[in-house]
């Protein structure tokens, strides 16, 4: 059985491509590989760069939308 959570969000994100409003983001649990790059982009980059990612490979929403999440929903 695979393991999720749900952040709900404060302020809404908007994915204006694909026209959907996330109120919410289903997170599943991260598999091996999913931690390994985000490992791999803290050291290029930086925490918040490296979670934004492991947050878009273990849920629907994209990198790019994921930059619009208010730092309060980010924090939780």
């Amino acid at each position: 059985m695979e393991k999720t959570k749900v952040i709900r969000l404060s302020t809404p994100i908007e994915d204006n491509a694909q026209k959907i409003i996330y109120e919410e983001i289903h997170l599943r649990e991260p598999a091996l590989f999913d931690v390994e790059q985000f490992y791999e982009m803290d050291r290029k980059s930086n925490p918040l760069a490296a979670m934004r990612l492991l947050i878009a490979l273990v849920s629907p929403v994209t990198e790019t939308v994921l930059k619009k999440m208010a730092i309060s929903d980010f924090r939780l």
